[in-house]
């Protein structure tokens, strides 16, 4: 269920159910978890192998450092453009004072 705080009495309620993807694996003794919100088991192995690899502190992982870095950015930078563009279209209800 996923819990939402509501603004005004301040008070918790649950808005609905969520599907989730979990997947555990172990490298050289160390676990490794991915979750996804979805159905996409691909994405939560995927997710687990990461997880562990950096858990078992494996060479490979030294190199995805920055890759995962430059990705977040560029994530970050197309999030940050997608919502420019929607407070472009944002109207302002304020009243007139008379």
């Amino acid at each position: 269920m996923i819990k939402v705080r509501e603004g005004a009495q301040n008070s918790v309620f649950y808005l609905g159910e969520m599907l989730v993807t979990e997947c555990k694996v172990q490298i050289d003794d160390k676990l490794g978890v991915g979750i996804i919100h979805d159905d996409n088991p691909e994405m939560a192995y995927n997710l687990a192998v990461i997880d562990a690899a950096y858990n078992a502190c494996l060479l490979e992982t030294s190199t995805w450092k920055a890759i995962l870095f430059a990705e977040e950015e560029r994530i970050r930078n197309r999030e940050a453009k997608e919502m420019a563009d929607v407070l472009k279209t944002k109207v302002d209800f304020t009243t007139m004072d008379v």
